[in-house]
């Protein structure tokens, strides 16, 4: 009897024991459970906050480089810490018409880095619809032309005008101030920043380790081209076809011998500068951001490519088919000579509403001479400036501005000097300060505008 008691006990016993420690098991799994899960958010909250802070960072290296840029005291390169053991690194250098301005922002052990593009704020003549500089003639509009914001003249003012027997234009055409000048020039591109770009340009080329001997072809399947090397010479032609590539924390550069085609859903978004002997063509429905496209022939924007970035030429720019430019995209045609050939200048007749800023140089031989245009098709649109050192001839409607030297019309056989026919200004309706590339200044300061960021993480 005893015995069996005692048995019994000792069961019981067990059984406490057993219940115990797997109650205290459970409870030590919750506990680590716990433990794991607290540390877990605490790195990811440090890590979040760190990465916060490096964002806010570069953000801030960004806007302490404008603000110096409009005291004009910016070096090349600086670097300083914050109070609270943070650095910010800022660097700038030329992108075309434009800066290009880096911030590193690093944060205990997280980096960001910070790219943007820098460009003019509009002068005070972008604020109005029209300005036409020729003060040899009349600025004369013709047809069905409604202009909305003040236009700026030589001495002999505006007009209006009949083309074979058409209708007087309504008195109703222009809503705003006839601004009469004695003197009006075109803005010029900053000569030193164009030239210090292209002196950039030809010292990543001199300097390119990188030579294919051949043609390039890049498809979805294409390694990593920029891998071991930024700048890469290319003996003949340049086919992307499909192919996907994205980095906007470092230049890339590919000097092409031949011509360049960008084609079949290519999708590029980076800081690539494509230089080119021949022309560059972008197709099929292509999507190309951020790059500097750079033809000393022409380049051709068509069939539905959507285009954010710098295209530079000195024949042709057209975009045609259903192409779409989106801001800040910029067309920049610089002349060499007093080309024979009448059919140079930028054209755009896409069909569709364009988001760019267009600049057309005076030639290079004879800055009188003006042969080349900027064309504008009826079907057309543009959101954002137009501005011309030669002529202009625009059919469809401008939501914006238009800086010119002087208009021109052809009906053939004639051609209509500083006429414009159903011409369709609006710059009411923008009601945003578009950044323009950089513009000689006629002061010691200039007033500088972000066009884009990019943000990346290192």
């Amino acid at each position: 009897m005893t015995l069996s008691v005692f048995k019994q006990l000792n069961n019981q016993n067990g059984s406490i024991l057993v219940t115990v420690l797997t109650v205290l098991s459970i409870l030590l799994t919750i506990f680590v459970f716990a433990l794991t899960y607290t540390l877990t958010r605490y790195s990811v909250h440090t890590k979040d906050k760190n990465m916060l802070i490096a964002t806010h960072l570069s953000e801030a290296g960004i806007q302490n480089g404008v603000n110096k840029l409009n005291q004009n005291i910016f070096t090349l390169n600086y670097k300083y810490k914050t109070l609270n053991d943070g650095v910010i690194k800022v660097s700038k250098k030329y992108w075309g018409p434009y800066y290009l301005i880096s911030s590193t922002g690093q944060f205990a052990n997280q980096k960001i880095i910070t790219t943007s593009i820098i460009g003019s704020y509009p002068d005070s003549i972008f604020l109005d619809a029209v300005t036409v500089c020729d003060e040899r003639y009349p600025f004369i509009v013709a047809g069905n032309t409604q202009i909305y914001g003040d236009v700026n003249t030589g001495f002999l003012g505006m007009e209006t005008g009949r083309i074979r027997g058409e209708a007087v234009t309504s008195k109703q055409y222009h809503q705003g101030k006839i601004n009469i000048h004695q003197s009006l020039s075109t803005p010029q591109i900053d000569t030193t920043a164009l030239d210090g770009y292209f002196n950039s340009v030809l010292s990543r080329k001199t300097n390119c380790k990188t030579f294919e001997s051949a043609s390039m072809y890049l498809n979805h399947s294409s390694e990593n081209i920029f891998e071991k090397t930024n700048s890469i010479e290319i003996e003949n032609n340049l086919e992307m076809n499909n192919f996907s590539y994205e980095s906007n924390s470092n230049i890339h550069s590919l000097f092409v011998n031949g011509s360049v085609e960008i084609k079949n859903s290519s999708h590029v978004s980076s800081l690539l500068e494509i230089v080119s002997e021949g022309a560059i063509y972008l197709k099929d429905s292509s999507v190309i951001d951020n790059l500097i496209l750079y033809s000393k022939d022409s380049i051709i924007i068509e069939d539905n490519v959507t285009f954010s970035g710098i295209a530079i030429a000195h024949n042709k720019i057209i975009v045609k088919d259903k192409a779409k430019l989106l801001y800040p995209s910029t067309l920049l045609l610089l002349p060499k000579d007093m080309s024979v050939d009448s059919d140079n200048g930028i054209f755009l007749e896409s069909n569709n509403q364009l988001e760019t800023v267009c600049y057309l140089a005076k030639n290079q031989d004879d800055s009188t001479y003006m042969k080349d245009v900027i064309y504008l098709d009826t079907l057309t649109s543009v959101v954002g400036a137009i501005i011309s050192n030669q002529l202009v001839d625009i059919r469809g409607k401008v939501y914006g501005s238009i800086v010119t030297e002087r208009f021109k019309f052809e009906q053939p056989p004639t051609t209509y000097v500083n006429w414009a026919k159903d011409l369709y200004v609006n710059r009411v309706l923008v009601d945003y300060n578009f950044g323009l590339p950089l513009f000689q200044s006629n002061t010691s300061s200039q007033r500088h505008i972000i066009l884009r960021e990019d943000k990346e993480s290192l």
